[in-house]
């Protein structure tokens, strides 16, 4: 327990010194990947809280005509049910609206398939690193840089909560 309050409390930078090129480039390869992810989970939770939202919403647009054609007492006034269902249908139309140009599903797809990307890319790098010790030679960093660049901005960027949600889980690592 006592780790985990020296862990948490830790005033020591969360990246550590690498003098190594090679594996800051893996590093920096390996946080951009797991960034990606956190952000495409983000965008899809997002995105199905936006279904469930909506789809609550319209069940009660459904629910007060029915309730109001039923022989149960209801302690509002009609005037008050209306006013509320004009609100519901609005709020649905609203957020309908900001949801479908939010395209949430489509921007979490393409961060996952960066992700994968960036990771082919560090099973690339590695393997090659492997090889260079075993034979001595030097590894082409500045062709990895260029595709890790490339890969990187093909889709959107991630975001600081995504950045920090990544450091934690990889201080475990």
């Amino acid at each position: 327990m006592r780790n985990f309050f020296n862990w948490l409390f830790c005033l020591l930078p969360i990246e550590s010194e690498v003098n190594d090129t090679a594996k800051k480039l893996l590093n920096s390869m390996r946080v951009t990947s797991k960034c990606r992810y956190n952000a495409a989970v983000r965008l899809k939770l997002q995105s199905q809280f936006s279904f469930f939202s909506t789809t609550v919403l319209s069940l009660g647009l459904i629910l007060i005509p029915l309730l109001q054609n039923s022989d149960i007492k209801l302690y509002f006034s009609p005037k008050i049910l209306n006013m509320l269902q004009i609100f519901l249908a609005v709020a649905i139309l609203v957020y309908s609206v900001i949801i479908g140009t939010a395209r949430y599903e489509l921007r979490s797809e393409a961060l996952n398939k960066c992700g994968d990307d960036i990771k082919d890319l560090i099973r690339k790098l590695r393997r090659e690193v492997a090889e260079a010790k075993r034979s001595g030679a030097s590894v082409e960093l500045k062709k990895y840089n260029n595709q890790y660049d490339y890969v990187s901005t093909k889709s959107e960027n991630h975001s600081r909560v995504d950045f920090i949600l990544a450091s934690l889980e990889m201080r475990f690592d």
